[in-house]
């Protein structure tokens, strides 16, 4: 599996994409890239003997997740969009077990049956939300509302968002997710208390 070439492929078809509303272009690559390498982490943390085509699958589906955004059922749509958009460059195996990761990206379910590829993958994906990127999509997010940092700090302090950050870390599958989850969303929570004093 050439990672180089399958990466200038996703890069073309995602960089200059916009499918997300109040996202910046490109959002879905560079998220994408970021979700991808963390995945790769955790993974390497949570299972033993990790062999370099099972990362290769994490990191291309990182990159690939959310390519179906914007769409119903992006998951689902996402998983059907790989072999459109890179099949010729895989294997039947490879295939299956990245339409797989793209697919299972977002089921979050308790119990979890998922493997644990895909926990790693679901993981990542929320983490990219919190820490200095959690900070710029909702600073980006509340300018092209029309909001200020009143609106900002306002959503910040409400039930609305607290309730939304307890179901993302109870929804982590591993403690090492856990773990960075709460160095992120220090990092965040220490910043707003920085622009609330101004």
């Amino acid at each position: 599996m050439d990672i180089v070439k399958i990466e200038h492929t996703i890069v073309k078809s995602l960089r200059n994409s916009d499918s997300q509303q109040f996202r910046e272009k490109g959002y879905v690559f560079f998220h994408g890239k970021r979700v991808a390498e963390l995945a790769m982490k955790i993974y390497a943390e949570v299972k033993t003997g990790v062999e370099k085509i099972e990362l290769d699958r994490i990191y291309i589906a990182g990159l690939m997740h959310d390519i179906g955004k914007g769409k119903k059922h992006h998951a689902l749509v996402g998983a059907k969009m790989v072999p459109k958009v890179i099949g010729a460059e895989l294997s039947a195996e490879d295939m299956e077990v990245i339409q797989r990761l793209v697919r299972e990206h977002n089921l979050r379910e308790r119990p979890n049956i998922c493997e644990l590829d895909s926990k790693a993958l679901q993981d990542a994906d929320v983490l990219d939300h919190f820490g200095a990127q959690g900070l710029w999509i909702s600073i980006y997010y509340t300018a092209k509302n029309g909001g200020d940092q009143i609106d900002l700090l306002k959503y910040y302090r409400s039930k609305e968002h607290q309730d939304y950050v307890n179901e993302k870390y109870y929804g982590l599958n591993f403690d090492i997710s856990k773990k960075m989850f709460e160095e992120r969303y220090s990092y965040q929570k220490d910043f707003l208390v920085k622009i609330g004093r101004m």
